[in-house]
């Protein structure tokens, strides 16, 4: 439906076009005309950068980088350059192709308007001394750009601490809280992982360790509360939860 109303025919698409530009571009750039629907050979996920082997109104992310720029969407511009750089490295796995048109985009960017384009070259630079595989893209992006601080080591700890909040983390037992930093963990693991690799490891790295914490919780709660559920065993457990945490 969605296709057939803001689609490059659909009658909703100039109205878009003039009243929220940036919102058409992100539209055509997601490929719901089909503009990508072909993308075959190892890297042909490049193409939505390049252009390569797409339909001749495809819509690719240096067209919509430069529109906004245009704009004075500088904002936008960085959250696009930093997200196909992600999505690059990290996910493809894969060369980043021009990486001097990359460059001069980032360095077209007023300074202030390049936060999330720093925050992850900063991870990535981080992540080049463990990953051989992306460091060679990473020192020639770094030598067209001013200098890029590291981001620091990940502290899962203090990350799930603040998620779950001080009082419900201390809540969960030793075990309980070392299964759950090395679950978190294993995304690191995950992402150093090819994309073949990925595949067969995935269930271990995602489901083993938060499955193994779920059960604990879930087995003390049925100790703590078995009074409750004998009398009413139709209880919801979600209802058991705050007595729980009031002890």
């Amino acid at each position: 439906m969605r296709g057939v109303l803001f689609g490059r025919d659909g009658p909703l698409c100039e109205a878009l076009s003039k009243q929220a530009p940036e919102a058409a571009d992100l539209y055509l750039l997601l490929s719901v005309d089909g503009d990508y629907e072909d993308l075959n050979g190892p890297f042909g996920e490049h193409w939505y950068w390049t252009g390569d082997g797409v339909g001749p109104n495809a819509v690719i992310f240096p067209e919509v980088i430069d529109r906004a720029r245009k704009r004075g969407d500088h904002a936008l511009c960085d959250m696009l350059i930093a997200g196909w750089t992600l999505f690059c490295t990290l996910f493809l796995q894969a060369p980043l192709p021009d990486l001097v048109g990359l460059a001069q985009r980032i360095n077209a960017l007023p300074t202030d308007y390049r936060s999330s384009i720093y925050a992850v070259v900063g991870l990535l630079k981080r992540e080049a001394v463990a990953t051989e595989r992306i460091r060679r893209d990473i020192d020639a992006l770094l030598s067209w750009l001013p200098l890029i601080d590291s981001a620091p080591p990940e502290d899962f700890e203090g990350f799930l601490r603040d998620l779950f909040s001080p009082q419900l983390w201390s809540i969960l037992g030793e075990k309980e809280r070392r299964r759950l930093v090395q679950s978190e963990d294993t995304f690191v693991v995950l992402r150093r992982l090819t994309r073949h690799e990925r595949q067969s490891e995935r269930f271990r790295l995602l489901i083993v360790d938060r499955s193994a914490v779920a059960e604990l919780v879930l087995r003390r709660a049925c100790n703590r509360m078995e009074s409750s559920l004998a009398a009413d065993p139709q209880k919801p457990l979600g209802d058991l939860v705050p007595g729980i945490t009031a002890e």
